[in-house]
């Protein structure tokens, strides 16, 4: 369900940055809207986007992006599954350490604030061999700092300390046999959104759906 929420929110962005235009009427916007949007949710969306009290969260929001000092270059891929794609490529589940360093470089460079703390990550494993892969404790969490309640970073949504670093064997054996059914489901999701792509009539029912979902939410 975070992900799915997480979904809406991030289309839901989208329309209004492709779409919604200060400098507009109200009468010349609501004519001026992505074709999946119904009139009277797409008239209700650009009434809330125009109260003061969300114009001003809007802009604190900009600015607060504008200061984030690491950007995530992999895209729309999720950490689920560039952490999967990692595994396979390596063998063995990725550290986290080493997931910052994939999800946040670039081809073109390296931004000086990301690299530094790659190096302090690679300076920390090497000079301490015993140093946990695992655990709140490791390379990653030493130099990054204490994580959000209830979040681990480089995991994704629906992964939390408690579920994730507990060091007792059997619910370890648990949560890898965890890891593999969401690591199915996921396959298997990805397998239905592709069929959806690839028939009209499905797509249709889908983007009706996902219309209402963002109504609901916008409330």
């Amino acid at each position: 369900m975070k992900c799915s929420g997480k979904k809406l929110k991030d289309w839901k962005a989208n329309i209004k940055k492709n779409y919604y235009k200060n400098h507009l009427s109200f009468d010349e916007q609501k004519h001026y809207k992505d074709s999946r949007v119904y009139a009277d949710q797409w008239e209700h969306l650009i009434k809330y986007w125009a109260i003061e009290e969300v114009k001003a969260q809007s802009d604190k929001n900009k600015a607060s992006r504008a200061e984030r000092k690491y950007n995530h270059t992999t895209r729309t891929k999720s950490f689920p599954r560039v952490r999967k794609e990692q595994k396979n490529k390596l063998g063995h589940s990725p550290t986290r350490a080493h997931m910052f360093k994939v999800c946040y470089t670039k081809e073109t460079g390296t931004p000086e604030a990301t690299k530094a703390m790659i190096d302090e990550m690679n300076e920390r494993t090497t000079l301490n061999a015993n140093l946990s892969n695992k655990g709140p404790n490791d390379a990653f969490g030493q130099v990054m700092g204490k994580e959000k309640h209830g979040r681990v970073c480089m995991y994704g949504l629906g992964v939390s300390p408690s579920n994730l670093w507990r060091d007792t064997s059997g619910h370890k054996a648990n949560q890898d046999t965890t890891m593999d059914v969401m690591e199915g489901e996921n396959s298997e999701l990805r397998s239905k959104v592709s069929h959806v792509q690839h028939t009209p009539n499905n797509l249709t029912n889908t983007s009706n759906q996902v219309v209402f979902l963002i109504e609901f939410i916008s409330y």
